[in-house]
């Protein structure tokens, strides 16, 4: 499972119990070719999954629904 399957599952999860999520993919700040990550912010800005090697990446793109 990678970490984007890991983020849309508990996107989805939290999402069906009404709870406000940000679903966050950045690139590799070293080198944005060598790779992509995400992670999922939770609605009190705590990182729920994702978050062990999220200071390495920029972000460049959300989803989020509230």
């Amino acid at each position: 499972m990678t970490c984007l399957d890991r983020a849309i599952a508990g996107h989805l999860m939290l999402r069906l119990r009404r709870v406000p999520t940000r679903l966050v993919v950045g690139l590799n700040k070293a080198d944005p070719v060598e790779g992509s990550h995400a992670w999922l912010v939770g609605a009190s800005g705590s990182v729920v999954v994702g978050g062990e090697v999220m200071d390495d990446f920029v972000p460049v793109t959300e989803i989020s629904r509230g």
